[in-house]
């Protein structure tokens, strides 16, 4: 009799997941990555494809940016992070279900561009604008 409720407990536990236990489970999706542990989602890092803008004219930038804290899942598994620190504003939203995990990201930074001017014969700096808006997914990995 023991052994069958401490089996069931055991099963309970299990499929809880991470997101109401202590165990700590790994996502990792194509532009982010995180870990779930007691109940909260710390280590965020995603990898904006950001697009920079500068006096009329436009580039890509890849940048991965961890995001610092962490965030509480609530009773649905949904959670939200924001960073603004050093230039670099970023917020996620997401939901952790199971072995997946969606959600949501906005990031904006600025960045410094060197160019010479060619008049003046000297080296300019510019400041370049750069914003990344995009949907997420990412899969529990295994041990």
């Amino acid at each position: 009799m023991l052994a069958r409720v401490s089996l069931t407990l055991a099963l309970v536990v299990l499929a809880a997941g991470p997101a109401q236990g202590a165990e700590a489970a790994r996502f990792k999706g194509t532009t982010v990555s995180f870990r779930v542990e007691a109940g909260a989602v710390r280590d965020f890092a995603l990898t904006a494809n950001a697009l920079c803008m500068i006096a009329g004219r436009g580039g890509y930038e890849i940048r991965v940016i961890p995001l610092e804290g962490a965030a509480k899942l609530d009773g649905d598994g949904r959670f939200t992070l924001a960073v603004d620190q050093k230039g670099t504003r970023a917020s996620v939203t997401g939901r952790v279900a199971g072995a997946a995990a969606e959600g949501t990201f906005e990031v904006y930074f600025t960045k410094s561009v060197s160019s010479f001017d060619v008049m003046t014969r000297s080296q300019k700096f510019d400041i370049a604008s750069c914003s990344a808006k995009a949907p997420w997914t990412a899969a529990r990995q295994a041990s």
